[in-house]
């Protein structure tokens, strides 16, 4: 064996231990994510699961209901396959037993290269394997440090669906009619939301007979001349709905769509904004 031939294999030999320490370390890590990961995972399947059936059943009216049907499978055995393999890459044999299998062949076989007494041109083919092996075991180690990343960038945190009692974002209502105003909030979120102010904001053509706490917004405010309506809650748990009512709203005398914004302050996230629409007729 040549003396460049012995140096290579040498310097592959220290780069597979180098790496097997840091495959070693990443472990460490990963392991810390895998208890939470997973019962979130798990939870996660379970509520993409219950979704689809609903999402089936109401496909019943489409027209393309076998394509459609195709779709939304594909899309749900994508993403369960998507939380396996990073649940996967963050277990002992994703994150430590696949590329320590390559890292200690490149030993091995950069060990046998070293010591034997093969001529150079049957070492060639070897250097290659291991060349090889230690690239795939430096893949699995960066898919570990970016499932690491992916998980620890997860931060479980609420999100809010803000509907009517019909669960539409849109409803109609007829000028001048007095009714009372339905709308749910969903913590969709990962984590219960907590320390919660809900302000609904009225346009001025709506008006508002019921004894609320009423904030009039003035000109510098985001919405001017609207009238937000104040709700205060201390939580809201994950999954669940907070049902609200808006008693005597006055409906504007002219006909249109009006936006109705709802602002969300939540401890965790700060502020959210949704909308529901109203659609007025004679």
């Amino acid at each position: 064996m040549t003396e460049n031939l012995f140096q290579t294999f040498l310097l592959i030999a220290y780069l597979a231990i180098a790496m097997l320490t840091m495959t070693i370390a990443s472990y460490a890590i990963s392991v810390s994510y895998l208890g939470r990961e997973t019962r979130r995972s798990k939870w996660l399947i379970e509520k993409r699961k219950k979704k689809l059936q609903k999402e089936l059943g109401e496909l019943q009216k489409s027209v393309d209901i076998v394509g459609v049907m195709k779709q939304k499978i594909n899309e749900y055995t994508e993403e369960e396959k998507m939380l396996s393999r990073h649940l996967f890459l963050l277990s002992l044999k994703g994150a430590i037993l696949v590329p320590s299998a390559c890292f200690f062949a490149v030993i091995f076989f950069s060990g046998w290269s070293i010591n034997s007494q093969l001529q150079d041109s049957y070492l060639y083919p070897t250097l290659g394997f291991v060349v090889l092996l230690l690239g795939g075991g430096f893949f699995y180690f960066l898919l570990t440090l970016n499932t690491i990343e992916w998980a620890a960038s997860r931060i479980p945190l609420p999100a809010f669906e803000v509907a009517f009692e019909s669960e539409l974002s849109k409803e109609t209502f007829r000028c001048k009619e007095q009714k009372e105003v339905e709308f749910r909030i969903r913590n969709i979120g990962e984590l219960m939301a907590e320390d919660l102010s809900i302000l609904v904001f009225f346009p001025p053509e709506f008006h508002l007979k019921g004894k609320y706490n009423v904030i009039k917004q003035d000109k510098g405010c985001d919405y001017p001349d609207y009238n937000a309506v104040v709700f205060e809650e201390d939580k809201i748990h994950v999954d669940s709905i907070n049902p609200y009512g808006i008693m005597d709203v006055v409906m504007p005398e002219k006909t249109g769509i009006y936006v109705v914004p709802i602002r969300i302050h939540e401890r965790n996230i700060g502020v959210s904004e949704h909308k529901l629409t109203f659609e007025i007729v004679a």
